[in-house]
């Protein structure tokens, strides 16, 4: 499987593209994330008028799937946590399954989730265990 991952920083506008990283490297890549700081940084010079453009966010797609996981940090610097969203594509069925289509991006997601809870959705995003992540953070 191949993965590239990207990082949404709140004082820049536009998202940074980390590139290729390895199924391994996956959550040192999350757990090298200063979040706190960023926090703390975002609390500190919200009365400043400084834009901020998004929470802290860290975003792994698998490139073979496009299946993406994207977890961003929010809450104050001393007792935040973690929403996770997955996106991916989906058939939809409506009608007792007498309509169906595919949705190319379907999208679910959790909240107040902690670091701990998060590195587990990474393992399984990093193996490709699609039936935990939809049970986890929905269907």
């Amino acid at each position: 499987m191949n993965f590239k991952a990207a990082f949404c920083h709140p004082y820049q506008r536009d998202i940074i593209e980390l590139g290729e990283i390895s199924q391994t490297n996956i959550i040192t890549a999350f757990e090298n994330i200063p979040w706190k700081d960023y926090l703390q940084q975002m609390e500190e010079t919200k009365n400043e008028g400084q834009d901020i453009y998004y929470s802290p966010s860290f975003e792994i797609i698998n490139t073979n799937t496009l299946h993406k996981l994207a977890i961003s940090a929010v809450g104050p610097a001393d007792n935040y946590e973690f929403y996770v969203f997955y996106r991916r594509p989906k058939t939809l069925k409506f009608l007792f399954g007498l309509i169906t289509y595919k949705k190319d991006k379907y999208t679910t997601d959790i909240q107040g989730q902690t670091k701990t809870r998060v590195i587990r959705l990474l393992e399984a995003f990093r193996n490709n265990n699609t039936s935990y992540l939809a049970d986890q953070i929905g269907p």
